[in-house]
């Protein structure tokens, strides 16, 4: 193969994964959708959008579907690690609770649990030993 074809693949290449994104932190616990592709995203902490893959995982962590943020912005936000689809809200007997994905993240207060729209109402309860199975990231604040 030519020189300048490998090279202008590479740069091809470069030029359709390097989309440039931002890390959003100041827009934490929304849910956003683009419209391109109609996928429902949770903005986390860190400012990184997290599909969330499904109506089931949906309706396990949040309120209701009211207040989703539509527009060709969303696909700007730097992607993070989707949500797994049995990701679900625990806590142990009247203890913090988490958001069990990959990692157990603390949800730290009572105004998280408002600002990520996570619904009291579908908290599981989990022994002990099932909360310290699952790795510890950061806290949701």
């Amino acid at each position: 193969m030519p020189t300048a074809t490998i090279n202008n693949q590479a740069a091809e290449t470069h030029a359709n994964t390097s989309r440039e994104t931002l890390l959003r932190p100041n827009l934490a616990g929304l849910r956003v959708k683009d419209p391109q592709t109609d996928k429902i995203y949770l903005v986390d902490p860190d400012g990184r959008r997290r599909y969330i893959p499904g109506p089931p995982t949906y309706n396990k962590l949040f309120t209701n579907w009211d207040g989703i943020l539509t527009g060709g912005w969303v696909s700007q936000i730097t992607d993070g690690e989707a949500l797994i689809e049995k990701a679900h809200l625990a806590q142990v007997g009247r203890g913090p609770i988490y958001l069990l994905d990959k990692e157990k993240h603390q949800i730290v207060n009572p105004q998280a649990m408002q600002r990520y729209h996570f619904a009291g109402s579908h908290i599981d309860q989990v022994t002990q030993d099932e909360l310290d199975a699952v790795p510890t990231g950061l806290p949701w604040l």
